[in-house]
């Protein structure tokens, strides 16, 4: 049976994972959770710098780790780092987990949402790369409980729609 205790927000970086988890942890009264200020936090520095002064794979063997810790967590919505189900087992282990909702839009649109927070990590720096990984990511993102855009609408809209269809797989469940 599936687990609505644990919500992950999966998809590339700009897809509004960090901007509308939470509004939706807030409607549903879970606690929210971004995936990467928790590593930021634990690791003591940012994910810049882990990229930078360590290396890719320390920085995704942290994000393997932060996964594993919230499989413990209850009630609680999580946005996840772009690539921290990009590998088939662990978007296998967060199906059973909880409930994984792929968040996704135009490359464009994820590009400039990007770059207005600020928050532009290490590989959408990459410029051509960008197009093949998400190429790459899309086939394991596709496999979330729910694939919801957030392309050319609102704030509002897109909370809105997320909670609705967060609701309606907790129906589903229930009468499952």
């Amino acid at each position: 049976m599936l687990t609505i205790s644990r919500i992950y927000l999966t998809g590339f970086m700009g897809s509004g994972k960090s901007t509308l988890g939470p509004g939706l942890a807030t409607a549903l009264d879970y606690a929210f959770v971004d995936l990467d200020e928790y590593i930021e936090q634990r690791a003591g520095q940012t994910i810049q710098e882990i990229f930078e002064q360590q290396s890719e794979q320390k920085f995704r063997k942290l994000e393997a780790e932060a996964l594993a810790a919230s499989f413990d967590w209850t009630n609680t919505v999580i946005a996840l780092g772009g690539g921290a189900l990009a590998m088939e087992e662990d978007m296998e282990s967060a199906l059973r987990k909880g409930l994984v909702i792929y968040l996704y839009a135009s490359e464009e649109t994820m590009n400039e949402r990007a770059q207005q927070s600020g928050k532009m990590r290490p590989l959408f720096r990459q410029g051509d790369q960008v197009k093949a990984l998400l190429t790459a990511r899309e086939n394991v993102y596709r496999r979330a409980h729910i694939v919801f855009s957030t392309e050319g609408i609102s704030i509002t809209q897109a909370s809105e729609g997320l909670l609705a269809a967060v609701e309606s797989s907790r129906q589903s469940n229930r009468r499952g």
